[in-house]
């Protein structure tokens, strides 16, 4: 029993990364009950009707992209599994290409026609001043769309039909690593009533669970977490999604239980130990 007390430290390094090693090439996926708050945002998802507008914004660069690449991929496939028009954007300079890109995949996967089924709006370096005029009129605020490879004017593109302003969006979904969100509630919800629902990085994740308590925000992702809980409960109602938040949380979750079995090993070896010593007196 005493080796367990003295298990070296090398050991415990080379168990976890063999674990974490194994995780990320088997790519496992263990079951993990959603967050009430990842509920919230597929409940809101699914409240949308068929034809109705939702727009998703990914304001977020490279440096975030392991936390919401997986929640905004989700959404897209959640969004167009409810036939649900999507209108995508960016405030973010380096993340608008990566949003771009991603609805365009996910759109040809999907056997989604660009410009009838969705659109991406394009990137304004003004946050506040590019949604209050979108409060009124989208395409004021972004007037020339990219259909395609053919830059057409915003209010001439299907997608668009009777959408206007964010009166006309039934939900938004906010990606962010930054304050970005807190535009999105001051203006988009506080002043144009419009349904927000968000997916934060875990670094500012806690500043936006105040807005969640008020219902300023209706559902929010937490992190690699709310991303693999999202990811779950989308796959389970329309399938088609890889498991990429899933696998990486358990990864997470195998690499925790391995270091709960090493201080429950030391703490068997410690109760031993104390036990032969009682008995030797």
């Amino acid at each position: 029993m005493q080796k367990l007390l003295n298990i070296d430290r090398r050991v415990v390094f080379l168990g976890v990364a063999l674990v974490l090693f194994l995780g990320l090439v088997l790519r496992p996926v263990i079951p993990l009950p959603p967050s009430s708050e990842a509920r919230k945002v597929f409940d809101a998802v699914e409240a949308v009707d068929a034809d109705q507008a939702i727009l998703i914004a990914m304001d977020y660069g490279i440096s975030s992209r392991a936390e919401l690449d997986p929640m905004s991929r989700a959404a897209l496939h959640h969004a167009f599994g409810r036939g649900a028009r999507v209108l995508c954007v960016s405030f973010d300079s380096g993340g608008a290409p990566l949003a771009e890109s991603m609805l365009g995949a996910v759109g040809l996967e999907l056997g989604k026609v660009d410009g009838v089924d969705y659109v991406f709006l394009g990137y304004q370096p003004d946050i506040t001043a590019a949604i209050m005029e979108m409060g009124s009129s989208i395409a004021g605020a972004f007037p020339d769309v990219d259909v395609d490879g053919e830059t057409v004017p915003t209010d001439s593109v299907a997608v668009m039909d009777g959408v206007t302003g964010l009166a006309d969006v039934a939900l938004a979904l906010e990606m962010t690593g930054s304050k970005h969100y807190q535009k999105w509630v001051d203006f988009a919800n506080a002043q144009f009533g419009l349904k927000l629902c968000t997916g934060a990085t875990g670094a500012i994740v806690t500043g936006q669970y105040p807005y969640l308590a008020s219902g300023q925000i209706t559902g929010l992702l937490r992190s690699t977490r709310g991303a693999a809980d999202y990811e779950t409960m989308v796959t389970k109602a329309y399938g088609g999604l890889e498991p990429d938040a899933s696998s990486k949380m358990s990864v997470l979750f195998l690499g925790h239980l391995l270091m709960l079995a090493f201080i429950a090993l030391a703490n068997i070896g410690h109760w031993a130990t104390r036990r032969d010593a009682q008995e030797a007196e």
